[in-house]
C-alpha cells in the first residue's frame, strides 16, 4: 500500500524545478520553480499537509554514464535536504535527456515565444518528465 506522495525535483543552476505525484502515484503534475530557501520552504508546506513517502532527485550522469559537472550541485542539495528532512527518502534517478524532453515539450505546447522564455519553466517540466518516469518505473 502507498504510504504518501512522491515528489520530484530538477536541480538547475540557479532554481529547483519541484513536481509532485497524485495521491495514487500515477500521474506528475508541476508544482513551480524555485530558489533554493523557496523550495525548502514548500517542502516543508506539502509534507506538513499530507504524508509524502519519496523525493526522487534528478542525478546528472553524462552518455557514459559518468557523474556530469552538475553532480556536485546535486550532492550538495541532498545533502542540504537530509539535514532538513531527515526521515524523507531521497532517491537520485537518471536525469538524461529531462532538459532536452523538457525544451521539446515547451515548443510544442505551443507557447508564446515570451512563455517559452520564462525562466525555471524547463526545470520545472523537467521535475515533471522525471517523476512521470519514475513512476512509470516504480
Amino acid at each position: 500500500m502507498n504510504s504518501g506522495r512522491i515528489l520530484a525535483v530538477d536541480v538547475g543552476q540557479k532554481r529547483y524545478g519541484l513536481a509532485q505525484s497524485d495521491p495514487t502515484r500515477t500521474i506528475a503534475s508541476a508544482v513551480g520553480t524555485f530558489h533554493l530557501e523557496d523550495l525548502i520552504a514548500k517542502l516543508r508546506e506539502i509534507t506538513a499537509r499530507e504524508p509524502v513517502e519519496t523525493l526522487v532527485v534528478g542525478w546528472p550522469l553524462n552518455m557514459d554514464s559518468a557523474e556530469s559537472e552538475a553532480t556536485d550541485r546535486v550532492k550538495a542539495f541532498i545533502t542540504t535536504v537530509e539535514r532538513r528532512f531527515p526521515v524523507l527518502k531521497i532517491v537520485k534517478f537518471d536525469e538524461r535527456f529531462t532538459s532536452v524532453m523538457a525544451q521539446r515539450s515547451i515548443r510544442e505546447a505551443g507557447l508564446t515565444k515570451k512563455k517559452r522564455q520564462e525562466k525555471g519553466l524547463v526545470d520545472t517540466v523537467a521535475a515533471v518528465i522525471l517523476l512521470q518516469e519514475y513512476l512509470q518505473n516504480d
